[in-house]
């Protein structure tokens, strides 16, 4: 790709997206549907350019707390097939359920993937995570 992509995120509603605050620029070209970093362009994908972008007021960077941004895209898109946006849970998953992660993050061997990576994870409770 011309533009390296360094952050996933997730629509969640027409004009918006949630990611990571630690991925704040002053603008953003954001891929929607797409699934390789290899390619410019895939079927049913969109490229959409966005300016503004809040973040968490309680975001710490040298912590990672509340690691949260929206980002509001320059004109609202039209799901389809391969571009939908998801509901925001009005409450925490439970422990010991299933849940779907994705992204592009560091693979076991230290490298980047170029194909979007999906897994399916058991939910732990707070307690267990903080141990």
């Amino acid at each position: 790709m011309e533009n390296e992509l360094f952050c996933s995120g997730v629509l969640v509603h027409p004009q918006w997206v949630l990611s990571a605050a630690h991925c704040f620029q002053n603008s953003y070209t954001i891929g929607l549907g797409l699934h390789s970093l290899e390619a410019d362009q895939e079927p049913g994908s969109q490229m959409v350019e966005a300016s503004l972008s809040v973040r968490h007021p309680e975001y710490n960077r040298p912590l990672l707390a509340n690691d949260l941004m929206l980002i509001k895209l320059d004109e609202s898109v039209s799901e389809s097939d391969t571009i939908r946006s998801i509901s925001i849970a009005s409450q925490c998953p439970t422990a010991g359920n299933s849940c779907l992660v994705s992204g592009w993050g560091l693979l076991a061997n230290g490298r980047m993937p170029t194909v979007l990576q999906c897994v399916n994870v058991s939910v732990v409770s707070e307690e267990v995570c903080s141990s």
